[in-house]
């Protein structure tokens, strides 16, 4: 399977819609720590910090919810590919429960409502 690139609505947050770089593999998204900053609006340490603290406790398995991803950007007049880290969606959603900030805490209200409705639509 070709792995896929591309920028996609994740969700909208109370200052407007949120656009990331994700790439599509199998039945998940996987987004880049910088990806995952701008998301939550917190800097990069901040998802360094929570991803650790997840792997500590144990909550998500790190051989099966990081991947390497190769990327190639323009550098001046240079092309440069690197390795990237990249993170699933389970983890994407973990760290989202753990952002203290108002995008937090507007994803952790989006996340619930969505559960939500899930829910009661598979109780009708």
């Amino acid at each position: 399977m070709q792995d896929l690139l591309g920028k996609i609505l994740i969700y909208q947050n109370e200052k407007g819609y949120t656009k990331l770089d994700v790439y599509f593999e199998g039945d998940t998204i996987w987004l880049s720590q910088k990806s995952l900053a701008e998301l939550y609006q917190v800097r990069i340490p901040t998802i360094n910090e929570h991803v650790k603290t997840i792997y500590t406790d144990g909550e998500l398995d790190e051989n099966s919810t990081i991947r390497d991803f190769l990327i190639v950007q323009n550098e001046g007049n240079s092309r440069i590919e690197r390795t990237v880290k990249h993170y699933n969606f389970q983890i994407i959603l973990a760290i989202g429960y753990r952002v203290r900030s108002n995008v937090g805490m507007h994803f952790r209200n989006w996340a619930s409502s969505v559960l939500t409705d899930y829910t009661q639509k598979a109780l009708r």
